[in-house]
């Protein structure tokens, strides 16, 4: 069995190699974005100095930037940062007259009194048209005496004629109903028979339509006696009516003439009432002006109080309240990206597995051994 010449890697010192490799770069890095900048309105620079890690005391490398303006910018901030400072003395100096002034109340009292609202103002307006004296209409209908179709209106004639023509009527169809019987007997027609009975039927039928005619000449003569009666009532409903109509058309002429003289009252009152109603108008347009001009000399008055009481604040603000001055701005630049160091330690791992694939199986050399020994 021969020994294997690769030795075994030193992970410990690849790691210490990858990360001084590391901290190499990022020096490396940090310095590539630390360049001098110079503009128009400055210039900006930065100074490297060894220094010390507060947490672990190692060295580490401290920077530190400095921005130069240009002489005409640094006049101007020099002047105004004094200026500002003035600006703070002098608001300073105002501060007892902030707290006279807001130790001053307001004095309500001093104001002028709030108006009050005007009253509304009513114009009563006077009718007349109510108190005519209307004269009365005769509108009753003239009377009717004329009997409806639900009244027995001649019915006792119409009864008295139907009975007379039924006295002549009744012995003649008794005489037409025994000739009949006499006939059908002498031709041996027994009652009962069918021949007999459509005999008996047709002469009953015929002296039912002498009958009926005889009702229906009765109530033809008792619809015209009923027509007369009211063609007499309808000319005399006719002249009742004539009279009525004159009689109202002189009332409504009596009425036309009251009621022109209450709508020409009613004029005049409307009038003076339309009068009456722009004076209240003028009046309490007058008493609102007024109203609003003593309000408008309360609100002034209270203005120039809150005005006096605020001024001295204001001022003090407005010295504090000045421009800031802010740092000149330097010009943007690309960065150095991020370099990657060599990987020391992953080589070491890969180095050590290959070590470790040249190293024998001493476990299988020395069973395959002891089964040879044993064999023996």
């Amino acid at each position: 069995m021969g020994g294997s010449t690769t030795s075994a890697p030193d992970y410990t010192g690849a790691a210490q190699q990858q990360g001084a490799a590391s901290q190499q770069l990022a020096a490396q890095q940090t310095a590539a974005n630390r360049p001098n900048q110079n503009t128009p309105w400055g210039s900006s620079s930065w100074q490297s100095s060894l220094g010390t890690d507060p947490a672990t005391g190692a060295p580490i490398t401290q920077w530190t930037q400095n921005q130069t303006l240009d002489p005409t910018l640094q006049n101007a901030l020099t002047s105004q940062i004094g200026l500002i400072g003035n600006k703070s003395n002098l608001a300073s100096s105002q501060m007892g007259n902030v707290a006279g002034a807001m130790s001053q109340p307001f004095d309500w009292n001093a104001l002028p009194s709030a108006a009050s609202t005007p009253g509304t103002q009513q114009t009563q307006g006077t009718q007349v048209q109510g108190g005519i004296n209307l004269p009365g209409q005769n509108t009753a209908m003239p009377t009717q005496t004329t009997g409806t179709t639900n009244e027995p209106a001649f019915s006792a004639q119409r009864d008295s004629i139907a009975n007379a023509m039924f006295s002549r009527m009744m012995p003649l169809q008794q005489m037409e109903t025994n000739a009949s019987n006499t006939r059908m007997a002498n031709m041996g027609l027994p009652m009962g028979s069918e021949a007999y009975n459509r005999e008996a039927n047709r002469l009953q039928t015929a002296h039912q339509g002498a009958q009926y005619d005889a009702l229906m000449n009765a109530g033809t003569e008792q619809q015209r006696m009923q027509q007369a009666l009211l063609a007499q009532q309808q000319q005399a409903y006719g002249q009742q009516s004539a009279g009525v109509q004159q009689q109202n058309a002189a009332l409504q002429n009596v009425y036309g003439q009251n009621m022109g003289a209450g709508q020409f009252a009613n004029s005049a009152s409307g009038q003076q009432f339309g009068q009456n109603l722009a004076a209240n108008a003028q009046n309490f347009g007058q008493n609102m002006g007024a109203a609003n001009y003593q309000n408008q000399l309360r609100q002034t008055a209270l203005g120039e109080q809150q005005t006096a009481r605020q001024m001295p604040l204001n001022e003090m603000n407005a010295l504090l309240g000045g421009t800031q001055i802010n740092p000149a701005a330097m010009p943007t630049f690309a960065g150095a990206g991020t370099a990657t160091a060599p990987n020391y330690l992953s080589a070491a791992q890969s180095q050590g597995q290959q070590y470790a694939n040249q190293q024998p199986d001493w476990g299988t050399l020395l069973g395959t051994g002891l089964s040879a020994w044993l064999g023996k």
